[in-house]
Parts: C-alpha cells; sequence; structure tokens
C-alpha cells in the first residue's frame, strides 16, 4: 500500500524532459528518498521539456533546480530525502563514485529509472542493474510522439520499431560479450 510508496529509494539518472517530470510526480507521490543524477545545466533550449525549470534557472544544474523545485512542494526533510549528485554518469566505478550505491540502511533500490538519452551510457546501466538484480525502468524513443495511447510497456526484449531499443539491446549485447 502507501506505506511501500513512502519507504522507498528511487535513482533517477538524467533529469531532462523525462527524468524531471518523473522525479516531480514521485515526489508528489510520496517517495521518500530520491537520488537524482545529471551532469547537465538548463539551457533555453530545454526549458519546453524540464518539469520544473524557468528562466530564472537557465545555467544552473538540472539536478540543482530539480531540488529546490521539489523542497518548495515538500519542506520536511525526513518525508522527502533529495539527493542530487551533479555528475555524469558513465557507467565506470572509478568515476562514478557511490552515484549508484543504494541510500545507507538499504541494500538495494526499490527501482531506478534511467531517463538517459545516450545509448552507451543507457546499456552501461541497464547492464549494470541487470547484472545486481535491479528493477530497472528504461524510458526509449518517445521524443516526437503525438499519440499517448500508443505507448508500449515492456521488457527490452520485446520492444519493437524503435531505433532507440534496438541500439540499447545491439550494445547491450557487445557489452556482454566483451565481459565473457
Amino acid at each position: 500500500g502507501m506505506d511501500r510508496i513512502t519507504d522507498s529509494s528511487v535513482l533517477i539518472v538524467g533529469l531532462g524532459g523525462v527524468g524531471s517530470h518523473t522525479a516531480h510526480m514521485l515526489a508528489r507521490a510520496g517517495v521518500k528518498y530520491l537520488r537524482l543524477v545529471d551532469f547537465d545545466q538548463v539551457t533555453l533550449s530545454s526549458l519546453n521539456r524540464h518539469a520544473v525549470a524557468t528562466l530564472d534557472d537557465v545555467g544552473l544544474p538540472k539536478a540543482t533546480v530539480l531540488c529546490n523545485h521539489l523542497r518548495q512542494i515538500c519542506p520536511d526533510g525526513e518525508r522527502l530525502v533529495l539527493d542530487p549528485i551533479i555528475k555524469m554518469y558513465t557507467g565506470d566505478a572509478e568515476k562514478d563514485g557511490g552515484m549508484l550505491e543504494p541510500p545507507e540502511g538499504r541494500d538495494k533500490w526499490d527501482i531506478i529509472i534511467d531517463a538517459i538519452d545516450d545509448v552507451p551510457t543507457k546499456a552501461n546501466l541497464i547492464a549494470h542493474c541487470a547484472k545486481r538484480n535491479i528493477r530497472v525502468i528504461s524510458c526509449m524513443g518517445a521524443g516526437g510522439k503525438a499519440d499517448p495511447t500508443r505507448v508500449h510497456i515492456s521488457d527490452l526484449r520485446s520492444a519493437s520499431r524503435d531505433p532507440l531499443a534496438t541500439a540499447v539491446r545491439q550494445k547491450i549485447r557487445q557489452l556482454g560479450k566483451r565481459e565473457a
């Protein structure tokens, strides 16, 4: 029930058009712990896609802007724990530090949201989750689409007619062969 939501921890990687809306709605739904990862800053050209950014936020890190807005919605730091990381996820454990490590007192994330728009990075994150049996929702190619009734939710292996999903699958296969 609601306790499961209010006690959950979610990692969102990529805070653009998809990730910022996801974080916003999860915070409003009552998720307790959100780690928000993005290296990028709000730009004029990204304002139309970002969930909460305004003209005043141009030039600021997306993670900071999102945290500031979410803190206005829920000022109670015990009900909503925000953990922004202004850094690029690379898939290299040394470079990434502990960004994928779950919060203190947890053995793993309840879920990881992949809202990355770069194929190799997206594939690295999905492979990381698969190896550790961490549930991941990966957002694929919905950009420029106009009919929300045609959204398809499936396992990556069965996604069809989506060039991004196809490219990610191929990259994950390459990653698997390199590690074998």
